[in-house]
């Protein structure tokens, strides 16, 4: 009876395992491919962080392990502490391997939407202005 209740257990364990959580990390990094170059184990609990922050309009990418109720507080408050210090960013949290390989940055996107949006109604005007001339 003991042999059956060990091998039990034993199966149990061994099928019933935690597996490490996978996140990429990256100190700085101005843009997403450089950010995901090295992936680690995080500690039981975590979750895959990304931060977006601007400084001078050009994105900084910061990528780590977290615990889920920092993330979610960064997340929720739009800034984080590293080393002592308070950084405003847009920050995202996720709990599945690789999960965190997007950061997104809507600044960039949005100028990029506007000068297009602006292009094309430059285009329309000019071409309505020729139909009815």
């Amino acid at each position: 009876m003991k042999t059956v209740l060990a091998s039990l257990l034993f199966v149990c364990f061994t099928a019933c395992s935690v597996k490490a959580l996978q996140c990429y990390q990256c100190a700085a990094a101005f843009n997403n491919s450089d950010c995901n170059k090295v992936s680690v184990a995080c500690p039981i609990g975590d979750s895959c962080m990304t931060a977006v922050s601007a400084t001078r309009g050009n994105p900084i990418i910061m990528k780590m392990c977290n615990a889920k109720a920092v993330c979610s507080a960064a997340a929720n408050s739009g800034s984080f502490s590293i080393e002592g210090s308070v950084i405003s960013a847009t920050v995202t949290c996720c709990n599945t391997d690789l999960c965190n390989v997007n950061a997104f940055y809507s600044g960039s996107t949005t100028a990029r939407l506007n000068v297009l949006l602006l292009g094309a109604s430059a285009a329309l005007l000019f071409l309505l202005s020729r139909i009815t001339a």
